[in-house]
């Protein structure tokens, strides 16, 4: 497991890593608004899938990063996750993304609407 952090448009965010030793795929997955990624629902999924070809990437918001206890509003989180996006990508693998689902235990993962940012030349 390791831990980097990362500047965005939202403010900073971090990624705890968990790698699978033969990756096939980025599982990047985030908390609730009121919750954190020590959520069981994404600690099962950082203990189980690596085991099984899936690098899990949690991702703490910026909001949350920052001390608030409370999430900002939905554009905002967008932005947060944008900016996160070429960090998970950047293994070069297929990547799944979303975040937790607002019951603490249910393990149910909700994909995003948007995908990577355009190339740059």
């Amino acid at each position: 497991m390791t831990t980097e952090t990362l500047e965005t448009d939202a403010g900073t965010a971090r990624i705890t890593w968990h790698p699978a030793r033969k990756a096939r795929l980025v599982l990047a997955v985030s908390h609730g608004a009121g919750g954190g990624i020590e959520a069981r629902d994404l600690q099962a999924l950082a203990a189980v899938l690596p085991g099984h070809g899936v690098t899990v990437a949690l991702v703490e918001q910026p909001w949350r990063v920052a001390g608030k206890k409370v999430a900002t509003a939905p554009k905002t989180l967008d932005v947060g996750w944008r900016g996160i996006w070429t960090a998970v990508a950047e293994p070069g693998l297929p990547v799944i993304s979303g975040a937790a689902a607002p019951e603490p235990a249910s393990p149910v993962v909700r994909p995003r609407s948007w995908g990577p940012p355009p190339c740059s030349p």
